[in-house]
């Protein structure tokens, strides 16, 4: 039936005066989309259809349906004619490599490398390699950073104001998508954000929170987890800092990790997750062997020291509390205390064996209250 729809609009289109622009151009792309390269050809030989209609139009250029159904005859012979432009963007904002990576179209894709005049760089919209990440297609992005016009450092570069989340080797890592790391690790233009810090991608893993990630940079042979930034902190220690619970587990599982090891300020993990009120990271720590938790920073303070909360106090003296978490749903515990204790001044241990308090607290069944102390 669209054959024959196409062969009619064809003869109506030899009529003086005809013009097919508006209704024989949905027909035309239904036809390319559909992939009926027959009827799409005879109405372009008509010379009243637009190849590729003006942007101005809401709708997805025949070149994109053709990219984006995987019709790689059909975008040869769209971009056979002299006025296609590979990289022109449709009235939708997109273009012909969008619709490829859009229908996950690796064929597509490839089809479309073919041609020189491709451009990956200097594009309006996202990022191609940006795009596959997102799309969760690691053949094409894979296949797209294996071109040597590709740009790997996506939003990183061309003055684009900067944003961290579209960053391609930290947006792979955070989908936890191996192959693409792999790939874009070995790009001889890739830029590691943070390297001014002593960064290495395991830190970039170590914010990501993807133990997939953490396991694919651990298995290449160039990879030292122990290696500590310029401000002394390892990539656990990072982990911990960014309240990236899943790649800290993995990374205190690896053989020869410090525990206890001090960055600059002589901070562990462990004080760096009493700083933020972390409870679940604090257990979790806690619950590490070799863990010390009366090591102090440069300041005299360890993180029982530096920890206010009587909620998680409780996790330093009580074993058996350091994986409840079920305190009264109504109840915030770095908000206030139902009790009402000062949380700044409340010891739940009773005792004073580091000197942080001034005056010692007996417990509530004694019927005695706290008396003013020292903070921090």
């Amino acid at each position: 039936m669209a054959l024959n729809a196409g062969a009619d609009i064809q003869e109506r289109g030899k009529e003086p005066g005809r013009d097919l622009k508006s209704g024989g151009t949905i027909i035309y792309i239904r036809a390319v989309a559909n992939g009926q390269e027959a009827t799409a050809r005879m109405l372009i030989e008509t010379g009243k259809i637009e190849v590729n209609p003006s942007r101005r139009k809401k709708h997805h250029s025949p070149l994109w349906w053709a990219c984006h159904f995987g019709h790689t005859n059909l975008i040869r012979l769209l971009l056979s004619f002299p006025g296609t432009d590979i990289n022109a963007i449709d009235g939708m904002g997109k273009g012909a490599l969008e619709g490829a990576i859009k229908g996950k179209q690796l064929r597509s894709v490839l089809t479309l490398l073919a041609y020189p005049q491709l451009n990956l760089r200097a594009r309006r919209g996202p990022n191609p390699v940006e795009y596959a990440i997102y799309e969760e297609t690691q053949d094409i992005a894979c296949a797209l950073i294996r071109d040597p016009r590709s740009d790997p450092n996506g939003s990183m570069r061309k003055g684009r104001q900067y944003e961290p989340s579209r960053e391609p080797l930290l947006r792979a890592m955070r989908f936890g998508q191996p192959d693409v790391i792999r790939c874009l690790l070995q790009h001889p233009d890739i830029e590691i954000r943070g390297s001014d810090l002593g960064w290495t991608p395991i830190f970039l893993a170590a914010c990501s929170d993807s133990p997939a990630a953490v396991q694919t940079l651990l298995a290449m042979p160039e990879t030292n987890p122990h290696t500590p930034d310029s401000n002394g902190q390892t990539p656990l220690m990072v982990a911990v800092r960014e309240d990236s619970q899943q790649t800290a587990g993995v990374l205190a599982n690896v053989r020869g990790t410090n525990l206890n090891h001090q960055d600059k300020n002589g901070d562990t993990a462990l004080i760096l997750a009493t700083l933020v009120s972390n409870r679940s990271m604090i257990s979790f720590l806690l619950n590490c062997e070799g863990v010390h938790p009366d090591i102090r920073n440069h300041a005299g303070h360890s993180a029982v020291m530096m920890t206010r909360s009587p909620f998680l106090k409780e996790l330093f003296v009580q074993p058996q509390a350091r994986s409840v978490y079920d305190y009264p749903e109504d109840i915030d515990p770095f908000r206030f205390d139902p009790d009402g204790f000062d949380l700044d001044e409340f010891d739940p241990n009773g005792s004073d064996p580091d000197g942080f308090y001034t005056e010692s607290v007996n417990s509530e069944s004694e019927g005695t209250e706290s008396e003013d102390s020292e903070s921090l």
